[in-house]
């Protein structure tokens, strides 16, 4: 593979998995499952857990 095929390759992938993230997040929300605060406020959870993360490996 090529460095272009490559980035090609990543750049599908992310987008295929941001397609597949915001589908699930409209079916919670629509079927009442959760909120949208609910759903933000764990977002912001997590993302405080791995960024911690990253620092760990720095």
């Amino acid at each position: 593979m090529t460095h272009e095929t490559d980035h090609q390759s990543i750049e599908d992938l992310v987008v295929s998995n941001t397609i597949q993230f915001d589908t699930l997040y409209r079916l919670l929300i629509e079927k009442g499952y959760i909120t949208e605060a609910e759903f933000h406020e764990k977002l912001k959870e997590v993302q405080t857990y791995y960024q911690g993360k990253a620092s760990d490996l720095h």
